[in-house]
């Protein structure tokens, strides 16, 4: 997908989930700024919540409102969105006493690290390594894709009418966009992968007639192909190819021995 077309499409989404992208967009901030020095604590927790409705309004059009607090529903998702908020937090202050740039490629790397914990459920550590995979060789174009929303970011600092369009049109349009575009890198990123281990298969990809056979060599041989295929994956930091053992077609219950 273009850039152009990821906005139409979020722009679509948005106004058919309005009442679910507003909360999810400024009740958890406005929730964690009352709680005052709390405010990384819930953070933390909403973290996970948040960016969940977003990922499905961008992947099935529709969101739910109590998803938004399924960070506080265990120990381990509101740890990890606590660790995330944190360690980011850290990485960007860091990068902003360095200078404007530092800071700018800072944010642009881990970009995608809250979706990306929120749709695979990872660690901390691994959603930022994750996100900096993503946007490797494409800080270009993530730049240009976040500078595309700089206008609708001064409108939204305009006293009162620029804040009142910020909570009802200008947040949920961006995260609903940022959800939409990080599926289109995912996507991309996996397909990558897939295809780069394919080629480098020893003896070719086996056809499903000889897995449908239900030979013990045949299934020997396809297990050796993938764990070949998702090493040589790894190996180059193409994460996402894992996600195609998820794919695999189902093998025989009955073998021949």
């Amino acid at each position: 997908m273009t850039r152009q077309s990821i906005k139409t499409r979020a722009a679509e989404l948005s106004k058919q989930n309005s009442e679910t992208g507003i909360f999810a967009a400024i009740v958890p901030g406005v929730l964690a700024t009352l709680t005052g020095f709390l405010a990384p604590f819930a953070q933390g927790g909403f973290l996970f919540g948040k960016n969940k409705v977003f990922l499905d309004i961008a992947r099935q059009g529709d969101g739910k409102l109590e998803d938004i607090f399924a960070g506080f529903k265990n120990t381990d998702s509101y740890t990890k969105g606590l660790l995330l908020h944190i360690i980011k937090s850290l990485y960007l202050a860091v990068g902003s006493l360095l200078l404007i740039v530092p800071g700018i490629i800072l944010r642009l790397r881990f970009l995608f690290a809250e979706l990306i914990m929120a749709d695979e459920n990872t660690t901390a550590l691994e959603a930022l390594e994750k996100s900096r995979y993503l946007t490797k060789n494409r800080m270009g174009e993530v730049f240009t894709f976040e500078l595309s929303f700089l206008p609708w970011f001064l409108l939204g600092m305009i006293p009162i009418l620029g804040w009142v369009l910020t909570a009802v049109y200008i947040m949920p349009y961006y995260k609903t966009a940022l959800a939409t575009y990080y599926y289109t890198l995912k996507d991309d990123a996996i397909r990558t992968a897939e295809r780069k281990a394919n080629f480098r298969y020893p003896g070719g990809t086996p056809t499903r007639k000889r897995l449908d056979a239900g030979t013990a060599a045949a299934q020997q041989n396809f297990a050796q192909q993938q764990a070949y295929a998702q090493q040589q994956a790894y190996q180059q930091q193409a994460y996402y190819g894992y996600q195609t053992a998820q794919q695999q077609p189902a093998q025989p219950q009955n073998e021949q021995q």
